[in-house]
């Protein structure tokens, strides 16, 4: 996938967790969680599974509970749709 689809999708994902404002729909395997991101759906279950495999404590900390979103969250969260969107 190209690299600025994937920063849309992170992008979008961050400012959902800013905000609390994920917008998902029900989904019933791996593939269809990656069309509906695609296609501009948000998913905070991915979103956190993406934070616990990248984002270092301190990052994952500030983005959850004081919605302080930092440069290195924004990277971390970006490799880890780039991992997943590419496989």
């Amino acid at each position: 996938m190209l690299d600025h689809k994937i920063r849309i999708i992170s992008d979008k994902h961050v400012t959902a967790r800013k905000n609390g404002s994920f917008n998902s729909i029900p989904v019933k395997s791996k593939k269809n969680v990656i069309t509906s991101v695609c296609c501009g759906y948000t998913f905070e279950g991915l979103l956190r599974r993406i934070e616990v495999d990248n984002c270092t404590l301190l990052s994952l900390f500030l983005a959850r509970r004081l919605r302080i979103i930092t440069w290195g969250y924004r990277v971390s969260v970006y490799n880890g749709f780039k991992k997943l969107l590419n496989k």
